[in-house]
């Protein structure tokens, strides 16, 4: 049997030229057809096609309020799937010129076999997406965590920041506002979220005008994103994940490695403290194609210094990537790094540190020897330590005390403004909506794109308080007959469950925390074992319900099965309770009083969360 082949093993110019034909089809289709249109993705996409003018419909297992939603777009939507929905949608919208379907939806399926047999252009998720992203000014957010919030702080920032200005009394306009204000008077935002925005009740949507910027969550499952070129891109989070299909933790990586090679403008935010990170940042250091790398932690550079350096001489994964590159070189570029400071006890304030911002005009030589990354590691600290405040290469934060706006500039430039009322900004304070140490990462990596795209002053800067959060993002349900609070959230990673706790804790530090969790498939669930386990044996209150199905082979089932994963969580906390049965799940929790449930996974669990409302919810405001 021959090895399976990953797409990052392709030059990214072959991407580019199927994309070409990808785009022509696309170009003359009038009516597009969607497989598996209720999922939170396809959907976005389906609006997408609807407001830029396609005529739109598709097909679910079940009908749900985002169907619902868009059918108010007079999107026509049939369900279950079935061959005879085809005609129905043909009636109403005449011919079918191509069909998109979502990652979820197998080659099985009736419909996408169907439309397979008669030769009708069909396209993936990624495929479709990839007509906004590659042919628009857009930023992709992509990574392991924090992909929806980010695009979505994003999205509802600028929308809100430009939505103020537009509407400000001309008479009242300040003269002197400089260029983020004639810049956010002028923008037209688009957006495609993995979950929908509390504010504007959508998962999507695109803006007319001419000057736009379109903000886009990009999936790494299946090297989806590997289908888009952007303009820019932001990365706030990456853990190995989805090794399902990655099957290596050096192809996940390698994956990133070849998705940054395809940043058109070269323009990249990270946040840099995982190992992960910690290896992406070096190939994006040493990329031709990056040409401003911007970079954050909660870490201080000279302790976060110490880390690049161990990974470069200790870890395995880097050293079986790196042991290729023949030039260890960094190429002119920009790049920089901030200090982000989140004190839990006053969790809704963010403290921003500027700690260096190069402009390397020439390329600087790292090491004579690319196969000893002893010499690289001491050879790129040292760069860092001799530079840091080398006057012929830093750049400043500068901010104008007049209208309040801040830009990247050089310490010699000064002399070209008004000086009196220009000043070095390399500290910032702003207030967050929303608390944890992963919400402060987001919200810095937000401000990061606006500082370096031209769009950070007062106005955007007063946003970041107001900003109203995501649908399954710690979303609050309501309260029970007995003051329980109920909440929704998508958590499914360790990483994000113990994020989800903390924000619980943060919240509401009088009340019991009842960690409610359907694990996602069976196969994740064997993988992040260990994480789980060295998790949950923690968590006072917690309660599995049977592991979400998906995408798994009957081998995934067998080596995990839902009993077999509570056994295991059983032996590292004996108060673990197990319900195999929602309504006798109902009947334990309804007799608790004023605790948090938090209903945490991607699968049917939201559900449950609303089903457990809908019969014991409270009907007092609270």
């Amino acid at each position: 049997m021959s090895r399976f082949h990953f797409q990052f093993e392709n030059p990214s110019y072959v991407r580019e030229k199927n994309f070409v034909s990808i785009k022509n089809t696309l170009d003359s289709s009038k009516h597009i057809y969607f497989i598996g249109i209720g999922g939170i993705g396809l959907s976005a996409l389906a609006r997408l096609y609807k407001e830029s003018g396609k005529l739109v419909s598709g097909s679910d297992i079940n009908k749900s309020t985002i169907t619902d939603s868009l059918e108010t777009l007079d999107i026509h939507i049939f369900s279950p799937q079935s061959i005879s929905n085809i005609d129905q949608a043909i009636k109403y919208n005449g011919q079918i010129d191509c069909v998109i379907y979502s990652p979820a939806v197998l080659e099985s399926n009736c419909e996408l076999s169907y439309f397979l047999n008669q030769g009708i252009p069909v396209f993936s998720y990624g495929n479709g997406l990839s007509y906004f992203i590659n042919t628009s000014n857009s930023i992709t957010i992509c990574g392991t965590h924090g992909k929806s919030s980010t695009t979505a702080i994003l999205s509802e920032i600028l929308i809100e920041s430009s939505r103020q200005i537009k509407n400000c009394d001309l008479k009242n306009k300040n003269k002197d506002h400089g260029s983020s204000y004639l810049k956010l008077e002028k923008i037209n935002v688009s957006f495609l979220c993995g979950a929908i925005l509390n504010k504007y009740k959508v998962n999507s949507h695109i803006a007319g005008g001419e000057t736009n910027i379109f903000f886009a969550e990009a999936c790494e499952y299946k090297e989806t994103f590997l289908n888009y070129f952007p303009k820019a891109s932001i990365i706030p989070s990456l853990e190995i994940d989805h090794l399902d299909y990655y099957k290596k933790e050096a192809n996940y990586l390698k994956a990133f490695i070849a998705f940054i090679e395809q940043i058109k403008d070269g323009f990249l935010i990270m946040r840099l403290e995982t190992k992960e990170e910690i290896t992406l940042y070096l190939f994006a250091l040493l990329s031709k194609n990056i040409k401003k790398l911007v970079t954050y932690s909660s870490d201080k550079f000279n302790i976060l210094l110490k880390k690049i350096r161990f990974e470069i001489e200790e870890n395995f994964i880097l050293k079986s990537l790196i042991t290729d590159l023949k030039d260890i070189e960094i190429s002119s570029k920009i790049i920089c790094h901030f200090h982000y400071d989140y004190n839990v006890n006053r969790p809704f304030e963010l403290k921003i540190n500027k700690e260096f911002i190069y402009n390397l005009k020439n390329k600087f030589f790292l090491s004579k020897n690319a196969g000893n990354l002893y010499d690289l590691a001491r050879s790129l600290e040292k760069f860092f330590i001799e530079n840091i405040d080398n006057p012929d290469l830093s750049l400043f934060v500068l901010k104008n005390k007049l209208n309040e706006e801040y830009f990247i500039s050089s310490k010699a430039d000064i002399n070209a403004f008004d000086r009196e009322n220009i000043e070095i900004a390399d500290k910032d304070f702003f207030e967050i909506s929303f608390p944890t140490k992963e919400y402060a990462a987001n919200f810095t990596a937000v401000y990061l794109f606006f500082l370096f795209s031209g769009y950070l002053n007062k106005t955007t800067k007063s946003m970041f308080k107001e900003y109203h959060g995501i649908k399954r993002r710690f979303e609050l349900v309501g309260f029970d007959n007995n003051d329980n609070i109920i909440i929704s959230d998508y958590a499914h990673h360790p990483s994000e469950i113990r994020t989800l706790i903390n924000i619980a804790k943060t919240k509401y530090p009088q009340r019991d925390i009842v960690l409610i969790f359907q694990a996602h498939q069976h196969s994740r669930t064997r993988l992040f074992l260990k994480d789980f386990l060295s998790l949950f044996k923690d968590i006072e209150n917690l309660i599995l319900l049977p592991i979400y199905e998906q995408r798994d082979t009957a081998t995934d089932k067998k080596l995990m099965p839902s009993e077999l994963f509570y056994k295991k969580v059983k032996k590292v906390n004996e108060f673990a309770l197990f319900f195999d049965d929602v309504d006798l799940l109902f009947e334990y929790i309804k007799n608790k009083n004023s605790n948090v449930f938090l209903f945490a996974g991607a699968g049917s669990i939201d559900s449950f969360a609303r089903s457990y409302f809908a019969k014991y919810g409270s009907t007092q405001k609270k």
